[in-house]
């Protein structure tokens, strides 16, 4: 007989949701300094992050997965510090939030007075 593992589930606004995934990218954004198409970048590799944490790993890990969601065009040293921070990003998700199990299908990014403001829409991912 298959074993099922169930996570618990728990609710969640959208606002919370975005909340986390700013806390979570609170050191890189500030090492993004003032530029926003870097901030946007590392906001949306968060919410891919975010995305992939949902589910449970192919072989153990997810660097396959988080290598796929990285963007093909940036340089090598951009490549693995993105990819180190995708990495702790899921990890940092999955212990911190475990239930917190809704997907994101839309996100928002804006800036107010040197403030970075992340909206999310976000639909519930069925517990694995």
């Amino acid at each position: 007989m298959a074993k099922i593992k169930v996570r618990k589930y728990q609710g969640s606004t959208n606002f919370e949701i975005a909340d986390a995934i700013l806390d979570m990218s609170e050191n890189i954004l500030k090492a993004c300094g003032s530029d926003p198409k870097l901030k946007e970048l590392v906001i949306s590799l968060a919410v891919s992050g975010w995305n992939i944490s949902l589910y449970e790993p192919a072989q153990n890990n997810y660097e396959d997965e988080v290598e796929k969601n990285l963007p093909k065009n940036i340089s090598k040293e951009y490549f693995a510090v993105f990819k180190n921070f995708l990495l702790k990003f899921i990890e940092e998700k999955r212990k911190n939030y475990p239930g917190l199990l809704k997907g994101i299908t839309s996100h928002t990014v804006s800036f107010d007075n040197g403030q970075t403001k992340l909206t999310v829409h976000t639909l519930p991912v069925k517990p694995v």
